[in-house]
């Protein structure tokens, strides 16, 4: 992987951290905002997939976030290239980020083998 990518996306995640905290209002739909856990970029850079990482607390009501945040994809789009300076700013698609879940399930699952064997 370029260099050039990594701090590409880096740089992604920054920003629209940034803007999920202080300018998306999106206190009807969560408690707490989730985290961004990583950023793919095409090799193109023209597309960025955003993964997002909730919480134990907030996994439920992650659907109506994520449609909240596709409806205001054109806000965070234009506050990605207004703060990023880009030459070229990326279509951004929100996703859950389902490895995240997979260890954490794995992880229970070890637990409680562990604890039946002892």
């Amino acid at each position: 992987m370029s260099t050039r990518k990594l701090r590409i996306e880096q740089l992604i995640k920054r920003t629209i951290s940034f803007t999920l905290i202080n300018e998306i209002d999106c206190s009807n739909h969560i408690e707490r905002m989730p985290s961004i856990s990583r950023v793919e970029l095409s090799k193109d850079l023209s597309f960025a997939k955003i993964y997002l990482l909730f919480d134990n607390d907030n996994i439920d009501k992650k659907d109506s976030l994520l449609k909240h945040l596709k409806q205001s994809t054109s806000f965070i789009k234009k506050s990605l290239s207004i703060n990023a300076h880009l030459k070229y700013t990326p279509k951004i698609e929100f996703k859950v980020d389902q490895q995240m879940m997979f260890l954490e399930k794995l992880n229970q699952t070890f637990k409680n083998n562990h604890k039946d064997n002892l």
